[in-house]
């Protein structure tokens, strides 16, 4: 579970009905990518500070990682459907 998450508004609801998604994670990272808390009720207009945060903690994930990708394979997990196996 994630210690933070809200509705993020991504785009101006004039402009595409398809307009919010699910963020979650830290609080500080949400502050970070809602400006402050405005992203329930407009669209985010800055996201250089999200972004640059979000470029640290992928540069940390990775170098606590070794360098190699995070693997998000859902292991165990088989489907004929999408001819996967599990590996």
């Amino acid at each position: 579970s994630f210690p933070a998450a809200a509705e993020v508004l991504f785009i101006d609801k004039e402009k595409s009905p398809q307009n919010r998604c699910l963020l979650a994670g830290s609080a500080e990272g949400l502050h970070l990518a809602c400006n402050d808390g405005a992203c329930e009720t407009e669209a985010v207009a800055n996201m250089a500070p999200f972004v640059e945060a979000l470029q640290r903690a992928a540069s940390e994930l990775l170098e606590e990682n070794g360098g190699k990708p995070v693997d998000l394979k859902p292991h165990g997990f088989v489907s004929a459907k999408y001819d996967y196996d599990g590996n």
